[in-house]
């Protein structure tokens, strides 16, 4: 993300408040409709107090927030103002007021922006447009991506985010999940739950843009065809090539992930695991510690289990039935799926997710808390930069995003619980 872009994305989430009606935008037809980029708040409602009395419960994110936007975003302390990127003006953004000169061309009749901001919620405290030249990185991410606008507002404990992108192009066949989500089926003390319609999709997206991913993939191809004749491209990925949910929860010494894998023929998913058991003991690093890996059989919830030590603190284990292959780091992460309580009906997955869309693009669930409690465990109570603001981050509870792609429209809902 261009600096400039994402100081605009802070400073929505900063000041957002909590209304009534509709947003009456009384500056934008002070912004050229040549901008790049335009932020728009509305501070007018009674009910923005209130908003930041809930940001003022959380003093040090508070301040890291607006230590970031200090000296770049110097905006008016009441009423409506916004921030434009305009072309030739470098990367300062342009604060204009209601009181503002009106713009000859103005962004307010743009069709673009008329349609971009058309799905987005009418009560708009904190509102946000991204024209083609500011969305660079979304683009990296997805070459179709043209346009996009984000809207934020308050709502008792929740904060409700909607972003919406307009792609110039047909959608993917990854774009969406097919059937009722896996959601029923997780540990209900997950702290991350991540779905996606398709492993495989996921993973050359990763591939294509995080360093390094590449290149453990390619590392684990060749140790999976020299040490277990499976082939990455004929075999481990059209397998993974089906909707799928990545659940990562506390243990009570170390975290575990537990991947589930929907729709599988249940004998070739076995048969593919078998065979990856050394690329797998290689990629984990067990030889590097010296040690002799094996797997033997274990009963989990009444289904045998394969399952290995790899590492102190560290199993692989995976079992397969009712066409769907788990592979997890640890016993319990199986055993989780296997007793299918499922996330729906827990406080905090309720407060975000309740009344999600039926179809989805992928579906996201953080249980603030527990994700703590998890980075913890994996050494993040170490870092001094999250000591300073660990006191705010446990004042908060949890975290839902849903994606949806219609036409050529993406929207995403992110929603916060905040205390």
């Amino acid at each position: 993300m261009r600096p400039p872009v994402a100081l605009l994305v802070l400073a929505a989430l900063a000041f957002v408040g909590c209304g009534e009606g509709s947003t009456d935008d009384r500056v934008v037809g002070s912004v050229p409709d040549v901008a790049h980029a335009y932020l728009h708040l509305d501070r007018g409602s009674e009910d923005w107090d209130a908003a930041r009395e809930s940001l003022g419960r959380l003093p040090a994110l508070e301040s890291v927030v607006l230590d970031l936007l200090s000296g770049r975003v110097e905006l008016p302390e009441s009423g409506q103002a916004g921030a434009a990127l305009l072309p030739g003006r470098g990367d300062e953004p342009v604060v204009l007021t209601p009181d503002s000169q009106p713009a000859p061309h103005s962004l307010a009749v743009a069709l673009d922006y008329e349609e971009m901001l058309s799905g987005l919620p009418s009560q708009r405290l904190a509102t946000l447009y991204l024209a083609g030249p500011a969305v660079a990185f979304l683009r990296s991410l997805d070459r179709t991506v043209a346009a996009a606008a984000a809207a934020a507002d308050v709502d008792g404990d929740n904060m409700h985010i909607r972003a919406r992108v307009r792609h110039e192009g047909e959608a993917g066949r990854c774009a969406a999940i097919q059937g009722e989500d896996l959601t029923g089926i997780a540990d209900p003390e997950a702290a991350l739950y991540l779905e996606v319609p398709s492993i495989a999709c996921a993973l050359r997206a990763l591939a294509d843009r995080v360093d390094g991913v590449d290149s453990v993939l390619a590392r684990f191809g060749r140790v999976a065809q020299r040490q277990g004749g499976v082939s990455v491209e004929d075999e481990l990925l059209p397998l993974l090539d089906r909707r799928g949910a990545l659940v990562a929860s506390p243990g009570d010494d170390a975290p575990s992930l537990t991947l589930v894998v929907d729709d599988v023929d249940e004998e070739e998913a076995l048969d593919v695991l078998s065979r990856l058991q050394p690329a797998l003991i290689d990629l984990l690093g067990a030889p590097e510690l010296g040690e002799t890996t094996t797997f033997g059989a274990a009963d989990v919830e009444g289904i045998t289990a394969v399952t290995a030590q790899v590492a102190p603190g560290l199993e692989l284990s995976y079992a397969a039935w009712d066409r769907r292959l788990v592979v997890s780091t640890a016993l319990a992460g199986i055993a989780a799926v296997r007793r299918t309580s499922g996330l729906p009906g827990t406080e905090g997955f309720e407060a975000v997710l309740d009344g999600r869309p039926d179809e989805l693009s992928a579906l996201v669930f953080l249980d603030l808390n527990q994700l703590l409690t998890l980075g913890e465990q994996a050494g993040l109570a170490e870092d001094p930069r999250y000591l300073a603001v660990r006191d705010d981050l446990q004042k908060l509870r949890a975290a839902g995003a849903v994606v949806s792609r219609e036409e050529e429209f993406t929207t995403a809902e992110l929603t916060f619980q905040i205390p």
